[in-house]
């Protein structure tokens, strides 16, 4: 089983679904490694042959971690490959992300990375070491966010249309974090949307999940298979 995380936490800081034998971990620090850029489609085109090697049942994935798990088996369905029987989704964003209301990704763009880390250490979360050192990509990624943010938005200022529905044969669960301060409520509910989701529940408070209860998340995820 994959179990893929965007995540600013060390791993002994992030054990909140539990870390089995059969389970490989990726972070965003292992991706922007291994595609030597922290572009989305780069990154999304690294997890695919991970994917491919691991074969996983499940996949899980948090905030970019779900943006990039999402393009990576879109391919997969497009071209006909072996997909995971579910995937779990934590709060994150495919479509309709607003960065007007979540401005994250500007302010990341005019502080330091060391004062990122303060501020995120101030929440509980320890930034993990190798995201310092892909500091520089990380803002050119969210540079990106914020011109297809603005694109999408002048784009449904000018054309009103529907929410598009994808094709995603996999069974999916959005475990919903409220009072997001990163993620806006109407892009998990495009996202919702856009892929038909299967269930979607209330499993913590705020943006990271392993600060909510680990025990309550935890069987949310092993009932879900």
């Amino acid at each position: 089983m994959i179990r893929m995380h965007c995540r600013l936490a060390p791993e002994s800081d992030v054990d909140f679904v539990g870390i089995h034998n059969d389970t490989v971990i990726v972070t965003l620090a292992d991706l922007i490694d291994s595609a030597g850029s922290a572009d989305i489609r780069q990154l999304a085109k690294a997890l695919g042959p991970l994917i491919e090697h691991e074969a996983p049942e499940q996949v899980v994935a948090h905030d970019i971690g779900l943006t990039v798990t999402i393009l990576a088996l879109l391919f997969r369905i497009k071209r006909g490959f072996q997909l995971p029987r579910s995937v779990i989704l934590f709060n994150g964003a495919f479509s309709g992300f607003d960065v007007l209301v979540a401005r994250h990704p500007i302010w990341i763009q005019l502080k330091s990375t060391n004062k990122i880390a303060q501020e995120l250490a101030s929440k509980g979360v320890v930034m993990d070491d190798r995201l310092k050192q892909h500091s520089s990509k990380i803002r050119s990624m969210y540079r990106q966010i914020i011109a297809v943010s603005l694109l999408d938005k002048v784009s449904s200022i000018i054309i009103a249309k529907p929410v598009k529905t994808l094709h995603w044969p996999i069974k999916t669960l959005i475990i919903e974090g409220v009072n997001d301060p990163y993620i806006p409520r109407s892009a998990i509910d495009q996202l919702a949307t856009t892929l038909a989701v299967t269930e979607r529940v209330i499993g913590y408070e705020g943006h990271f999940p392993y600060l909510g209860d680990k025990v309550k998340i935890r069987k949310l995820v092993d009932e879900f298979s």
